[in-house]
């Protein structure tokens, strides 16, 4: 089925673009059809091995712009998802839909609830109207509302932030939100909203106001936020230096329910040696962590649940090297490294332009780590299983 749905979802793409490139109106069409296979080893906590995942996303988009004052968006997608083997690590793998929304429609539209099967799901995506009057923008409806300029981890982001083994990032998921910004002077900026929570429940939703300004030569954010009646302040910065750029995000949380405060902060830095090779390095300390690996299922219910804080430990090292093989090959080599307890997440990535919008992506990941004494963890990455993964993705 799920290779049916990919070339269908292909047709309906292409008939959609060439639609769009004859019609000279205020109608945009754009979207994408992607297809990922995942071979899975053996994860610790679940005691199971061999399983197989496979996750075909076919994505429309639509823009509406008759003028300058008014912009429509609607986005979204039929998601055709396979898994046998079941042992409960599907969600790090598929990009998180966010619980800021008011309404959803239920999932699955076909096919099992959970458990091995196939399956076909939707996410509606976007859904939105942009008013713009000079420098002030109003945006109302499912939108993008994203913090931090981090790569690895974004303390300010607690809406819809990505896990790093989720290999899809390119669409980050829509919240329903009423948003104001106003541009002041060359750089600055006013940013402010109001989103909404599940069935509009008391104590679900956020608001926040995060101004943005140049600060001796550096962009500067500064946010404020409340979210499901807890307390963020955050700042993100970012620089260049002698040729490398650098960024330096950082937040703290004060829970409502006496659940113990955390801060999280990430800082890094990128520098293109030549053309073809660039590399980045970024550090993130997780205040909500265990500096023992036995302690680390002894959670903090507000950080691992409202603040979306997913890493056990506190000490992190994340090292990247991209290499332009080619014109058409590009590979990619990533780790994520515990220092307080020593695991290792690595993986090797390399991603091959086939054709015009289509893209071949074949990886590898490993974890390095010891896994459980008992039923305590010995290490943070020795409970992530390995797995491979090819993908294709076209776009239109």
């Amino acid at each position: 089925m799920a290779q049916k749905f990919f070339l269908f979802a292909l047709l309906l793409s292409s008939l959609a673009s060439a639609g769009a490139a004859q019609a000279d109106n205020p109608w945009t069409f754009s979207g994408s059809v992607k297809t990922y296979a995942y071979s899975l080893g053996r994860e610790p906590l679940a005691g199971s091995a061999g399983e197989f995942l496979s996750y075909s996303p076919f994505r429309l988009r639509l823009l509406y712009k008759p003028d300058a004052v008014l912009t429509v968006e609607a986005a979204g997608e039929l998601d055709s998802l396979y898994q046998s083997g079941a042992n409960g690590s599907l969600g790090a793998f598929l990009p998180p839909v966010s619980s800021y929304r008011l309404f959803d429609f239920s999932n699955p539209l076909a096919g099992p609830q959970d458990g091995d099967g196939e399956r076909l799901l939707q996410n509606l995506d976007r859904l939105n109207a942009s008013f713009h009057w000079g420098n002030l923008d109003v945006i109302l409806g499912r939108q993008v509302v994203s913090f931090g300029s981090a790569r690895l981890v974004n303390p300010m982001d607690v809406l819809a932030p990505f896990n790093f083994q989720t290999l899809d990032q390119e669409n980050r998921s829509g919240v329903d939100a009423l948003r104001l910004r106003y541009a002041w002077g060359e750089f600055g900026e006013w940013d402010g909203g109001f989103v909404a929570g599940k069935d509009a429940g008391w104590g679900q939703d956020a608001v926040f106001l995060k101004p943005h300004f140049r600060l001796g030569g550096l962009d500067t954010s500064v946010l404020g936020m409340v979210f499901q009646e807890n307390l963020l302040a955050g700042l993100d910065l970012q620089g260049s230096l002698g040729g490398a750029g650098w960024w330096a995000e950082g937040a703290w949380v004060w829970p409502h329910n006496g659940d113990a405060g955390y801060g999280r902060w990430s800082a890094g830095a990128d520098y293109y040696f030549t053309g073809d090779v660039d590399a980045s390095l970024e550090y993130h300390f997780n205040g909500a962590g265990r500096q023992d690996a036995s302690q680390y299922l002894n959670l903090n219910p507000t950080a691992y649940g409202a603040g979306t804080v997913y890493l056990l430990g506190r000490h992190y090292l994340a090292p990247s090297l991209s290499w332009q093989a080619g014109p058409l090959l590009s590979l990619q080599g990533q780790a994520v490294m515990n220092l307080t307890d020593g695991s290792w997440w690595l993986l090797l990535h390399a991603e091959y332009n086939a054709l015009d919008n289509l893209y071949v992506d074949l990886g590898v990941a490993q974890p390095i780590g010891a896994g459980l004494q008992g039923f305590l963890p010995q290490s943070e990455f020795g409970l992530y299983p390995a797995f491979q993964y090819a993908d294709l993705r076209f776009y239109l």
